[in-house]
Parts: C-alpha cells; sequence; structure tokens
C-alpha cells in the first residue's frame, strides 16, 4: 500500500477502514487504508474521539463489579425516620410488616431505578465511548412512564413470556405504544424547558436510538436478574428459572460488551439454585435454555463490518475511527440533545458547508500510529475522499434475511420498503470494491478466516 504524504499529515503503511450503514451493518462495505496522523493544521482538537472498539472487560474485573452491585443493592433495606421521634407509629408498622416480608422485600420501581443507575455508574467506566451523564439521566428516567402504566407483567399466566411483551413481538409493539402515550402526557405536565430536556431522553431510550440507550436497557436486564438473585435464594421453580435465564439473555442482545458481567451473574444464579436442590450445576440442564453457539463472544450479534473491525482492533493492533462520533459530542456539548432529528439537522448543515467534514473529524484523532480502521460509509462523497487518500475498500455482503435477523437481535427496527432503499444504504451499490467477503454464516471464525486471507493478500 505504501506511504503517502498529504501537506503534514503521513500516512501509516497498514491501515484498515470500513464502510457502510452501522444500521444495515452488512449492506455496503469495508474500507482498508491509512490513518493520517494529526499533526496537520486541519486538526479538529475539540473533538473527543475515542479511536477503538468497546474493550474485553476481564473476568476478575467483572467478578469484582458484581461483588459491588450486590451489596450496593443493601440501600434498599436501611429504612429512613426508623426509630425516630414523632415517627414511632410507623416504626411499629414498618417492624410488623417486615416479619411478614422480610428483607429485602418485593423493591419498589424507585428502588430498582436507582439501582440501575447505581450500576451503570459502577460499569460505565469499562466504555470509554459512552457518556456517563447521558447514561445516568436514562437510567433514572426509564421506568418513570410506570407511574402511568403500571410495571408491565413479563411472565404471564404461564410463566413462560410467549404471550407477553418479553418474547411476543406485537405485545412489545403494544407496550411501546402505551409507553409513548405515557411519555406524551407525563411530557405536558412539564415546563417548556424541563420538556425540551426530557423528551429527547425519553424518546431515544424508548427507540433505543444510541449506544447509551442500549447500555441502560442491558443494565436495567442485569439489575433484575440481580435481584431475583438476593430475593429468591435460590428457591425457583423449573419454569421460573427457564423463564429468568431466557428473559435476561437481553442484557447481552442490547449490550454484547456486557456478556462477562453476565456470565458472572448468571453463574452465581444457577450455583445458588443447585446449592437450595442440593444438586450440580449440570443438574440443571433441563430448565436451562441452551445459548446459540459463540453467545459469549463480546460482540456476537455484531457479525459484519463491526465485528471485522473488532477482530483488527483485538488482533491486529487497529485503531477505530468513527464518523459520527464528532456530531454527537457537537448535539451534546452545544444543545444537550441526541435526538436523531437534531444529529441529522447538525449532519446535514456541516455537510453543506463541507461535504467531507465527519471524514476530516475522524480522521483528525491521534491513533498514536496505529493503522485505523473505518466501518462507516455510506455515500459517495464519502467513498471517493477515502479513495483519493489511498484507502482500500471492503465489502461485506451477506443476505437480507441475514441481516434482518441480526438487526431483531439487537432491537432495532427495519421497515425494508422504506430503509432498504434509503441513499444511505444504496448509493454505493455499484460502487468498485478492492474485495468482497461474502458473510451469511453465524460463527465468527470463518468471518474472522475471510479477513486473515484479504490481509495476506495486501501484504
Amino acid at each position: 500500500m505504501g506511504k503517502k504524504s498529504e501537506g503534514r499529515r503521513q500516512k501509516s503503511d497498514r491501515s484498515l477502514c470500513f464502510a457502510g450503514a452501522l444500521k444495515i451493518m452488512d449492506r455496503q462495505g469495508l474500507l482498508t487504508g491509512a490513518e493520517p496522523s494529526n499533526s496537520g493544521a486541519d486538526k479538529a482538537p475539540v473533538v473527543p474521539i475515542s479511536g477503538g472498539l468497546y474493550p474485553r472487560v476481564n473476568a476478575a474485573d467483572a467478578k469484582h463489579d458484581i461483588d459491588v452491585m450486590l451489596w450496593s443493592m443493601k440501600l434498599c433495606s436501611i429504612r429512613r425516620y426508623f426509630h425516630q421521634r414523632f415517627w414511632e407509629n410507623e416504626t411499629q408498622d414498618a417492624e410488623y410488616a417486615e416479619i411478614v416480608e422480610p428483607m429485602p422485600r418485593l423493591e419498589s420501581v424507585a428502588e430498582h431505578s436507582w439501582h440501575v443507575a447505581d450500576t451503570v455508574l459502577l460499569l460505565v467506566g469499562h466504555f470509554p465511548e459512552l457518556y456517563p451523564d447521558r447514561c445516568a439521566q436514562l437510567a433514572i428516567l426509564h421506568d418513570k412512564m410506570e407511574i402511568t402504566i403500571g410495571d408491565q407483567n413479563p411472565v404471564g399466566r404461564d410463566g413462560t413470556g410467549r404471550a407477553t411483551h418479553a418474547f411476543n413481538a406485537q405485545e412489545r409493539v403494544s407496550k411501546a405504544s402505551a409507553e409513548r402515550v405515557a411519555i406524551d402526557r407525563y411530557l405536558s405536565r412539564l415546563r417548556p424547558a424541563a420538556r425540551r430536556t426530557q423528551a429527547d431522553a425519553l424518546f431515544e431510550l424508548l427507540d433505543g436510538a444510541t449506544p447509551e440507550a442500549q447500555f441502560v436497557k442491558a443494565i436495567d436486564k442485569l439489575q433484575a436478574l440481580a435481584f431475583v438473585l438476593v430475593k429468591k435464594h435460590g428457591e425457583l421453580a423449573d419454569r421460573h428459572l427457564e423463564f429468568t435465564l431466557r428473559y435476561s439473555e437481553k442484557v447481552v442482545l442490547y449490550f454484547p460488551p456486557l456478556t462477562v458481567h453476565y456470565s458472572e451473574l448468571r453463574s452465581r444464579l444457577l450455583l445458588q439454585v443447585a446449592r437450595r436442590r442440593n444438586c450440580r450445576v449440570s443438574g440443571l440442564e433441563g430448565p436451562v435454555p441452551s445459548l446459540p453457539t459463540g453467545f459469549w463472544s463480546p460482540m456476537v450479534i455484531s457479525m459484519g463490518k463491526t465485528a471485522v473491525a473488532k477482530y483488527l482492533v483485538d488482533d491486529h493492533g487497529f485503531a477505530r475511527c468513527a464518523t459520527g462520533s464528532a456530531c454527537r459530542w457537537i448535539c451534546r456539548t452545544l444543545f444537550d440533545s441526541e435526538s436523531k432529528t437534531l444529529l441529522n439537522q447538525v449532519t446535514d448543515a456541516l455537510k453543506a458547508i463541507d461535504e467531507d467534514v465527519w471524514l476530516r473529524a475522524a480522521l483528525s484523532v491521534d491513533v498514536g500510529g496505529k493503522p485505523i480502521v473505518f466501518d462507516s460509509m455510506r455515500f459517495g462523497s464519502d467513498y471517493r475522499f477515502l479513495k483519493n487518500r489511498g484507502f482500500t475498500t471492503w465489502k461485506i455482503v451477506a443476505p437480507l434475511d441475514v441481516r434482518l435477523a441480526r438487526l431483531k437481535a439487537r432491537g432495532q427496527e427495519f421497515d425494508v420498503a422504506v430503509d432498504e432503499y434509503h441513499p444511505g444504504e444504496t448509493q454505493l451499490e455499484n460502487y468498485a470494491f478492492d474485495a468482497v467477503i461474502e458473510n451469511g454464516g453465524l460463527q465468527l471464525p470463518p468471518l474472522h478466516k475471510s479477513v486473515e486471507n484479504e490481509l495476506a493478500r495486501l501484504q
């Protein structure tokens, strides 16, 4: 690939960069090329873009985090006003209630929300690309609409969740519709300034529109699993255990990098149940749902460009550049919002000034001389910009049904009749790529082998 100079910006001679719409993970391709350093005059110093995918969390750290998470849940058993002057009658009532329902009692929605927010703050440091303040805000608000619609029962009368929002797509649509109505009613109670701030957050979370929203949705399910552990003490019927494990898998579906934490908590629950039943964990195989092969791979859901990018980062020392980080930072910092509408407005406004602005911002990050990988290219202008700077293009393709299945697993909505024909999904359809990788399988190793073959060919 060689080296090229562009003013004061020097390119690495071993860089990869991916292109394509992240919503259609495999529609457009990969770009490979060279990353300029950020020493040039056109550097954008105020844009904090992280060069890399979410790091792996080691088992020891996950175990420590789960220990602290469970310890922190003791706070719900600490009563206010207990045995204080002027609160004698209420203290007697509380003491009697504790005899009937020992601590920890069935948690309130407010207690659950606090524990979700607390766990968010405990774990968000593992993932530097997330905004901690936004995650905490989303966690605090995430179940507030239950004041109106109540705590929706995911188990159902038969205990399987098949007839509820847990595993029934139509019921999930109905639940989301009710939540949307509840949000509108709640927002009508607020002052305009508060309404603007909370509206973005509530709809962002409902739609799972950002990595922060996906992270909080995953923590929501992780905390629910933790509560089952501390409340039930291993006394779960087979059907309850099966439902709990299957439903809690959404932790990984929403945010795959939390796989190690989920695995630790899941293992503790199984061990607790086995001890209560005086059997081995292997004796629980009947009620324990089988997990898909490769389930414990942190990014198993992303079997397209993102999966290849992660492999290059983890196994070949690449750094990742992302075009969306700069826009998100601007919207968050200047407008205190990351609504889809605002992101599109800012994107279009700055592209009207310079159609390459977001690529320039992404390439301004200092990656310490590492080769880079892009995993976001959607338009012809992006293609021309990167090709003109020496990048090599890779295209990853997968059948439509495979791509739709992956999007469904991540909880992302996709209207084939509309979204499949958006310019961002079709504009590069007839462009020439330097390599094409067929990716219709469900396993990572074959995909990694294809990447190794292409890397060898580029040497």
